[in-house]
């Protein structure tokens, strides 16, 4: 039905003040077919006055502007992405775009031919016509060479016509909506093709139009208007003909061809912003084709599932827990969803099992020698002179060079133009296999070790696996279940648990509360998008809102809990800070601006979806796509210190039990673990430290006193049961760290000598409980097998000199 209402947009053409909206409208629109779509007020307030009101103030430009945004011929847009300081972001500066119902409106009033508004089409063969035309016109005189001129402007009109179109069109609005359809990828290759071409053939063609009208004689425009002149005299006419006119409107439509092609000492040419205009597009539309390609969930804001997320962490924060409980807690539900850092693994002396069923509390374990963390009890060694044998050090790296040539020329031999292929040969040397199969290791441990490879951070991975990409998600997908994503800054191993631990937590988050900060955050920058500034103080007001309720942004503590986040935040990539100091903010409430990566927008894993169907969070990953029992043993055994046998991993122990030796085949190739399988429980150890893994027992008193309970532990007279756990009392727990709290006193740290029972207990107990060596219930503290395999004991103390 057709719409016979009012139509605002021409209201400014007979209006009080229309000589004023005429002229803003009219330079508008001449400043968009010369391809310049958005202008600044200082420049609109310039043109006005260029067009003879000289004495036009700011004020009246201000009211102007408002009146004609308000009736649709004119957009505003804020530049925000340029802010790079707090003063650059309050000092707003606005752009006013023509909008294609007025250029259409101004096109009539300037009796120019119709022009299909919503066409976003420019050819580029126009250049080649254009050079085609101007080319002659060094040869050509008198009537020909006014002809060709007639010709060339006509077409230089066109193509500034085309070229304002096509730049309104990639800048439009309509144009960003229509980026982020699922529509779009149906066409984005003819799409993307289209611009390829077009900027193609536009710069070659465009380099030989400069050299053309570089080459272009100087008398030729005094010749053009001389000839128009004598066509104007010898035509019927009641007006005569202006000969001052008549050159400088030659010599006009000359500048404005010289400008659209060559820059000048203060503007770039047109023809310059149309190349940028349309590498922005293509870049834009790229970067847009590739988020839709590598996850169609990217194209909607994950806020909704944020927010989720924000409830079921606000849950646990004011649960009836205790503060440890809670912690652990809230440590399960981000790595269910959110990933997690590093995985844990026992370091210890590799064990000797007879067999797949050997208890593990009964097997004969070489216990690790701990060392004290007093001061008081470390070893103090005397210096003691070094004698250097030369001739053993040369013989030594004689022998190296040697070998580090005979193996260059094995990797010669097959190389061809530097490349290995595979399909060319049916077997290789072990050597080159097993250094083939430990790149890739190498690029899997890396994944399995960071929550992301970013190309600035880790340059080294970030080759390594972008080099072996194809082979390593193939082996992610196949025997882990999970997916690789590649973006051009970084790589990311979506690690999503079906049984998250409490040691997979995001580091540097030490309450719970902490956790519900930094998901509001991310809700709130993904109502934003990647790479938007936002000051500290707009976000803080909005978190109030998304954590819906009121929080005490003056009291210090808060404050201090949303800064810690910030700061995770930006150790973690997701944020980055533009000005201001986040310490300044914890105590004085200085003002700092932010803005959120791209990456932030993959921190929450693609496979969620829609959590606020769900009742709980448990839920949500019980829907998951359930994975094989290969891949469950696989995750199990590569992320976490080890898989217990309980009545719900029954089958679990039977598929290793079958599959023991296709297991330790795979692991012995890709990983840098030894394999251990017994009656009850099955782990990846490390036999010695390794920089970059996470480790148990790891630097601190607490792990050392859980190696020593582990050793006291196994001496003991508990029976384990079916399933090799050993069931206490919450007060047995307490009493056995009271005991050897007090046993090896004088080995632990000040801090730690200064901790009651009580304390330690709770401290020793939350770590355990990380690592899934123990479970609880209300009065029990459940001993899984896997703490028989922590065994350390302290030695005699060594204080004296060697």
């Amino acid at each position: 039905m057709a719409d016979y209402e009012r139509v605002r947009a021409v209201a400014y053409l007979d209006v009080e003040n229309s000589s004023r909206y005429r002229r803003i409208m009219h330079f508008c629109y001449t400043q968009n077919l010369s391809v310049r779509a958005a202008l600044y007020r200082d420049e609109l307030l310039e043109g006005v006055r260029a067009q003879g009101l000289t004495d036009y103030t700011d004020e009246q430009l201000e009211a102007d502007l408002n009146y004609l945004v308000a009736n649709g011929n004119l957009t505003r847009r804020q530049e925000m992405n340029q802010a790079r300081s707090i003063e650059e972001f309050k000092n707003k500066h606005f752009r006013y775009q023509i909008t294609a119902a007025s250029i259409a409106i101004e096109h009539l009033m300037a009796h120019l031919p119709q022009e299909d508004a919503e066409s976003g089409d420019l050819n580029a063969h126009l250049f080649e016509r254009l050079l085609k035309l101007l080319t002659p016109l060094a040869t050509l005189h008198e009537v020909d060479l006014a002809d060709q001129w007639q010709q060339v402007m006509g077409l230089f009109e066109e193509l500034q016509q085309g070229a304002a179109l096509y730049v309104n069109y990639l800048t439009s609005v309509q144009m960003d909506q229509m980026l982020q359809t699922r529509e779009f990828l149906g066409y984005k290759a003819e799409f993307v093709h289209y611009l390829q071409v077009f900027i193609r053939k536009m710069q070659q063609s465009a380099a030989e139009i400069q050299e053309t009208i570089r080459s272009l004689p100087s008398s030729m425009l005094e010749e053009v208007a001389a000839e128009l002149l004598r066509q104007k005299t010898t035509q019927p006419s009641f007006e005569a003909a202006d000969e001052a006119d008549l050159a400088a409107s030659v010599h006009n439509q000359w500048q404005a061809l010289h400008r659209w092609f060559f820059d000048t000492g203060s503007r770039p040419s047109e023809y310059h912003n149309l190349i940028q205009q349309t590498t922005s597009a293509l870049d834009r539309i790229t970067r847009v084709i590739q988020s839709l390609t590598a996850n169609l969930q990217q194209q909607r804001s994950r806020a909704k599932d944020y927010r989720q997320l924000v409830q079921w962490f606000l849950e646990i924060a004011e649960g009836p827990d205790v503060e440890a409980e809670k912690l652990q807690a809230a440590n399960q539900l981000a790595a269910a969803f959110l990933s997690f850092d590093k995985t844990l693994h026992i370091q210890a002396p590799k064990a000797d099992a007879q067999g797949t069923m050997t208890d593990l509390w009964t097997l004969k374990l070489s216990p690790t020698q701990l060392t004290s963390k007093s001061r008081a009890n470390r070893r103090r060694v005397a210096v003691k002179p070094f004698k250097r044998d030369r001739a053993a050090s040369a013989a030594v790296a004689k022998q190296y060079r040697e070998e580090q040539a005979a193996y260059k020329a094995l990797w010669i031999r097959y190389l061809d133009d530097g490349k290995l292929r595979l399909s060319d040969h049916a077997s290789l040397p072990r050597a080159m296999r097993r250094d083939l199969l430990r790149y890739i290791s190498q690029a899997l441990m890396a994944l399995a070790e960071n929550r992301v490879i970013l190309a600035t951070e880790n340059p080294g991975a970030y080759t390594l696996i972008r080099r072996n990409f194809l082979d390593l998600r193939r082996l992610c997908l196949e025997n882990l279940g999970l997916e690789l994503i590649q973006h051009p800054d970084f790589y990311k191993l979506e690690k999503l648990m079906a049984r998250p631990r409490g040691f997979m937590t995001v580091n540097g988050l030490t309450q719970p509360m902490d956790f519900v900060f930094m998901t509001a955050i991310l809700t709130y920058t993904e109502t934003l998008g990647a790479d938007q500034p936002f000051l500290l103080s707009e976000m803080v007001t909005a978190l109030n809102e998304i954590m819906a309720r009121a929080v005490d942004w003056t009291q210090f503590a808060q404050r201090r809990s949303l800064v810690r986040v910030l700061n995770v935040m930006t150790q973690l990539n997701l944020l980055t800070r533009l000005d201001g100091e986040l310490a300044g903010y914890e105590s004085s409430g200085l003002e700092v601006l932010l803005m959120a990566t791209t990456y932030s927008t993959y921190f929450l894993a693609r496979e969620v979806d829609d959590l606020g169907g769900f009742p709980d969070w448990h839920a949500a990953v019980a829907n998951r796509t359930e994975l094989t029992t290969r891949q469950q043993v696989l995750q199990e055994l590569l992320f976490t210190p080890g898989l217990c046998r309980t009545p719900e991993t029954v089958p679990l122990f039977t598929y290793m039990r079958n599959q023991a030796a296709s297991l330790h085949q795979f692991l012995a190739q890709y990983t840098e673990f030894a394999f251990e399988l017994t009656k009850n429980v099955a782990m990846l150890t490390l036999s010695e430290r390794r920089a970059g893994f996470g480790q148990l027992p790891g630097g601190r008193n607490i792990d050392d006193l859980l190696m020593v309970m582990g050793h006291k532990l196994r001496a003991s007279a508990w029976e384990p049961d079916e399933f090799g756990q050993i069931r206490l009392t919450r007060a047995q727990w307490v009493a056995m760290v009271g005991e050897q709290t007090a046993i090896n006193h004088d080995w632990l740290a000040k801090s730690d000598r200064e901790r009651s029972v009580k304390e330690m207990s709770e401290l020793l107990l939350a770590q355990a409980l990380s690592a899934g060596m123990v479970r609880t219930t209300e009065t029990a503290v459940i001993i899984t097998p896997l703490f028989g395999r922590l065994d350390g004991t302290y030695g005699a103390k060594e204080t004296s000199n060697e």
